[in-house]
């Protein structure tokens, strides 16, 4: 740790089982480093053991990434697509905290409700504070930009396609209504059951 310096007293870093654990250096020892987590407590590594961890070095970054994937509906036009991936692109690019040399708008795919749309940039800070601060001011700009084109930011929809019910077939009706009502005036209403009589043939005669 001492020969390689991965890391400095001071240094933010990741550390641990797949990189999860976030931490402040705040003491290199001969025989530990000890490391400040977000909860305030203190975590004490051997050197032996911490030397041979993957451990990643915020503090040494040349900016942080801002990676955030914007919804449009649906009913967003394809000129008014690209309005807001021209005018996104326009606003990093004179962004006075906003990197010029990496850096990417693109409609990228069809969502389930949106078209969507991935703004990656990178902000020229290495501390988290400042990169929040930044990263909330440009995506305020980007829900101003996506107003100005006359479209929305999209949210979960389902479409609900209807149609006209045709309703009851009114002939037939009445063709049935009819015929109970010439059975009943024939007697021969309750007759129509399984016991192979000529009402019965009748009815079966006529229902081919």
């Amino acid at each position: 740790i001492y020969l390689d310096s991965p890391v400095r007293i001071g240094d933010d870093c990741l550390y641990g089982k797949d990189l999860l654990t976030k931490g402040r250096i705040e003491e290199i020892g001969l025989r530990s480093t000890r490391i400040r987590g977000r909860d305030r407590s203190i975590t004490t590594i051997p050197n032996g053991e911490f030397a041979n961890m993957h451990v990643v070095n915020l503090t040494r970054r040349d900016g942080i990434l801002m990676n955030q994937t914007i919804g449009l509906r649906y009913e967003t036009t394809s000129d008014q697509l690209r309005y807001v991936l021209a005018t996104i692109r326009q606003m990093l690019r004179k962004h006075p905290r906003v990197s010029n040399q990496i850096g990417r708008v693109r409609a990228i795919g069809f969502g389930a409700s949106a078209l969507n749309v991935s703004v990656y940039a990178y902000v020229q800070t290495t501390k988290q504070y400042e990169f929040l601060e930044v990263q909330e001011d440009l995506i305020l700009r980007i829900i101003e930009i996506v107003a100005e084109a006359g479209t929305a930011l999209a949210f979960p929809s389902s479409t609900v396609y209807q149609s006209s019910d045709p309703g009851l077939d009114l002939g037939k009706q009445k063709h049935a209504e009819r015929q109970v009502r010439e059975w009943a005036a024939a007697g021969s209403l309750q007759s129509h059951g399984f016991h192979g009589d000529q009402s019965t043939s009748a009815l079966t005669d006529e229902g081919r």
